[in-house]
């Protein structure tokens, strides 16, 4: 399955600030993540394989504003209470 790509425009929070909707709320292509899982994940033990971050230009001279962005690709797992026939 290819997994969409999220690109997060602005995020600036507060530690302990903002529940997990909240934060999803702030990520262009969030609902991507919530039609596969259900839900937003935890990304709790995600794996990393890929990112890449864009640190823009910017020349208000010219009138360009191309703003960083940061791309990451994840391998991520949905943690069930479901065992299998070997007790995982």
């Amino acid at each position: 399955m290819d997994l969409p790509t999220i690109r997060a425009e602005k995020i600036h929070l507060q530690r302990n600030g903002a529940a997990m909707s909240e934060i999803a709320s702030l990520i262009v292509g969030s609902e991507k993540l919530t039609s596969i899982f259900g839900r937003w994940p935890s990304f709790h033990d995600e794996e990393i394989h890929d990112l890449h971050l864009q640190r823009g230009y910017i020349n208000p001279e010219d009138e360009v504003y191309e703003f960083p962005f940061l791309t990451v690709r994840l391998h991520l797992w949905l943690m069930t209470r479901d065992i299998d026939q070997k007790g995982f």
